[in-house]
């Protein structure tokens, strides 16, 4: 049985490692699917509003923060920002893809309330940071 220093250490260098694909973070508006496609995570229209999805290299500077929480190793990425619009529609979720592909990768936690992005939404409402646990 490993250890959760073994455990985080496995989580941290699959996400850090340079065979590892750029991954696109995403807002959507879905629930969780085994074989969900991009095309049908409910996404706001890219380029429509200002939405665009922000990327996460496979690094240390974007992977920064390694723990553990309820004994489950976790790895933590740095703060992700979506810029203010108008977007085409509200999101329940943020899901991560690898560039180039039109899989879901991860899909995140469902958001407390749906959220919609316009002009006037505060910086702390568009900021999210996307923790990946290792079970």
């Amino acid at each position: 049985m490993l250890t959760q220093v073994a455990l985080g250490q496995i989580l941290a260098s699959s996400l850090k490692n340079v065979d590892m694909p750029i991954l696109e973070v995403g807002l959507c508006d879905c629930v969780f699917d085994s074989q969900l496609q991009v095309a049908d995570a409910g996404e706001p229209v890219i380029g429509t509003g200002g939405y665009q999805r922000q990327v996460l290299n496979p690094t240390a500077e974007d992977w920064p923060t390694a723990g553990t929480l309820n004994g489950m190793a976790f790895l933590e990425s740095k703060a992700i920002v979506f810029p203010a619009g108008n977007y085409s529609c509200a999101a329940s979720r943020l899901f991560l893809k690898a560039t180039g592909s039109a899989d879901v990768f991860a899909l995140g936690s469902a958001f407390p309330a749906p959220l919609q992005i316009t002009t006037t939404t505060d910086l702390a409402s568009r900021t999210f940071k996307y923790r990946m646990y290792l079970r």
